[in-house]
């Protein structure tokens, strides 16, 4: 037992070594830091409660607490400054950081995990996210936990814990961002072809979710009337003008011909992925055709591809709500990095 304890750690150590090195790399290169856009709102929606004690917001910032309080928290310790704002998104990229080198080791193992790891953690997409104060991985580590809740479900003889735990946190990234409702798009799919398990247990999911959700909504309706009070705030916040646009590109830096092409434009050509669009097209086509990927590495794999694709397409399909941003598309980059580090090995 002890000679495979430290052949694992063995293993372990210079994996971690090795991503926390690049990482940090490339949050150092990638920095951005304070913007005084959307982090300004959210410094001011931390100093309310650090100031007033529990204050209703009134715009969708000051409503995602999933990331509010971390920095009330931090002002309240640090004092009010840059670093204190940044730090709870620094604790969040650290979070999903850990929970995909364990990812990445369950569907790979520890030697070629890396090949998943260090696309994921270098890509722009994500150093730039880690440097600036904001929502998008605090609502990918609630979105990437609760994936891998499910998917160490699926090999587990009790499945409801984490099945449980699975659906508390896709309600954690649900406050965080109305977008991980897309998660119940992948999980739909998953539960109408009862995919590894019975269909029933995939209520263990609903089951936690609502626990979240359903709390927020009833502290909403006791203190405005209304359980979609902050729904209500998110979906009206804002006006998408997609005309908006300078010659071929539009207002976020994409190629805009104002057709479905856009979306894929954007993830083959922003330089915010990289290639790591192009690397996971021939990934997906080996995935498709492979016959001897490990029945549990296949399943984990499969479930993080289904998600990241029902997601991407949910995106597209409510265009009318949502700029084409690649943070939105956070998901479906951990998904591809994954395709990729199981193609590359």
């Amino acid at each position: 037992m002890w000679s495979g304890q430290a052949r694992n750690i063995r293993q372990a150590v210079p994996v971690w070594a090795v991503a926390c090195l690049c990482c940090a790399l490339a949050v150092w290169v990638g920095w951005i830091g304070f913007l005084g856009s959307d982090d300004a709102l959210y410094a001011e929606a931390a100093r309310a409660w650090l100031e007033h004690g529990p204050t209703l917001g009134s715009s969708h910032w000051s409503l995602r607490l999933p990331i509010v309080l971390p920095v009330a928290a931090s002002f309240s310790v640090f004092g009010i400054g840059e670093f204190s704002l940044i730090l709870p998104t620094l604790i969040y990229a650290l979070v999903v950081g850990i929970l995909f080198v364990f990812i990445a080791r369950a569907a790979l193992g520890w030697r070629d995990s890396l090949f998943a790891v260090l696309p994921f953690v270098t890509a722009p997409i994500f150093a730039q996210s880690a440097s600036i104060p904001g929502i998008d991985l605090t609502e990918l580590a609630f979105d990437v936990a609760s994936i891998y809740l499910l998917v160490l479900a699926l090999n587990a003889s009790e499945r409801r814990i984490p099945l449980l735990l699975s659906g508390v946190f896709a309600g954690l990234a649900y406050m965080s961002r109305e977008t991980s409702i897309f998660l119940a798009v992948g999980y739909g799919v998953l539960f109408l072809t009862g995919f590894r398990m019975d269909r029933r247990q995939y209520l263990y999911i609903v089951a936690g979710f609502l626990l979240v959700a359903g709390t927020e909504m009833a502290v909403y309706y006791f203190l405005t009337g209304s359980p979609f009070y902050r729904l209500n705030i998110s979906f009206h916040h804002d006006e998408v003008n997609r005309n908006i646009s300078k010659g071929l590109f539009d207002g976020a830096g994409n190629l805009h011909t104002g057709s479905i092409l856009d979306p894929f434009l954007m993830l083959f050509l922003n330089k915010d992925f990289g290639i790591l669009f192009w690397l996971a097209v021939p990934a997906t086509i080996w995935f498709v055709r492979a016959r001897t990927v490990p029945r549990l590495a296949r399943d984990g794999l499969l479930v993080f591809a289904v998600v990241g694709l029902a997601w991407m397409l949910s995106v597209c399909v409510l265009a009318a709500k949502l700029y084409l941003l690649t943070r939105y598309f956070l998901v479906p980059f951990a998904a591809a990095a994954l395709l990729i580090g199981a193609w590359l090995a």
